[in-house]
């Protein structure tokens, strides 16, 4: 009996035959079973940026401890004079639209100033500060020109000041020596955003108001930078903050404005 072959089956075994030899070749005639290699893991939905930054401020405002109070000041380029040591950090966490935002800032400052009380001279003041921040933030537009969060949290001041000044009549036991410290959370509401000109360069600023007499009477900063992509993962920020702090407690003053040099480096994971 003839074995009848159709002529579709028969292109189909040639095809097969062929394929095979093909395959026998480009594996040196080996009968081993061909493994798939794995498909490539999906990125992660998590981003996490680290930002260690300088901000050099300038100072502008009244200071007080019981009831004690001077005027300090010094520009943005006499701050090494008065600058002791400063560290800086933010850290951000990201998940789609929502994000985690931290920044700390912490200042050692001396300075010199003239008392307001009229009975004295030879004031000194020094301030350890530290300003934390912790927000939420949803992004609520992106694109390849930028994006928009607004961020809602809260503002941690801790503030250490002493002011210690000679009375102007010797005769007098009437020096200043006061020390205080003060802590208190301020609630904070604000924007940010950033606008690509290109792949490199762009442009980004914030803004939030707090306080509202919870913990400051108020207070609000601002920020504008330009910042430099090296790399996808890696850039670079230069430009302005401003941070205006207006509280009063039980006869400790801190009615500041700081104001400088911005300019962070920044790592994305």
């Amino acid at each position: 009996m003839k074995l009848q072959i159709k002529p579709t089956a028969s292109i189909a075994l040639r095809s097969a035959i062929v394929a095979g030899a093909t395959l026998a070749c480009a594996h040196g005639g080996s009968t081993e079973p061909v493994i798939a290699p794995a498909p490539a893991a999906s990125p992660s939905p998590w981003e996490f940026r680290i930002e260690p930054y300088a901000w050099l401020t300038a100072l502008d405002g009244t200071v007080g401890i019981l009831n004690q109070t001077g005027s300090v000041s010094a520009s943005f380029d006499e701050i090494w004079d008065v600058l002791d040591f400063a560290a800086a950090m933010q850290i951000e966490l990201r998940n789609g639209r929502w994000g985690i935002i931290a920044d700390g800032f912490y200042s050692d400052l001396s300075q010199d100033f003239t008392p307001r009380t009229g009975l004295h001279t030879n004031g000194n003041f020094e301030m350890q500060q530290f300003i934390g921040e912790l927000y939420a933030a949803y992004r609520f537009t992106e694109s390849s020109c930028g994006f928009v969060d607004a961020y809602a949290g809260f503002r941690y001041t801790y503030l250490s000041n002493e002011l210690t000044a000679q009375a102007i009549n010797p005769r007098v036991d009437n020096n200043i020596d006061a020390s205080k410290s003060k802590d208190w959370f301020d609630p904070m509401i604000g924007l940010r955003g950033q606008w690509n000109l290109n792949e490199k360069w762009f442009l980004a600023g914030k803004g939030d108001i707090g306080g509202f007499s919870v913990g400051s009477d108020l207070t609000w900063s601002l920020q504008a930078t330009v910042g430099y992509n090296f790399t996808s993962n890696v850039f670079v920020e230069l430009g302005y903050r401003y941070l205006d702090t207006d509280y009063k407690d039980g006869g400790f003053t801190y009615d500041v404005e700081q104001s400088g040099l911005y300019t962070g480096l920044s790592i994305r994971f």
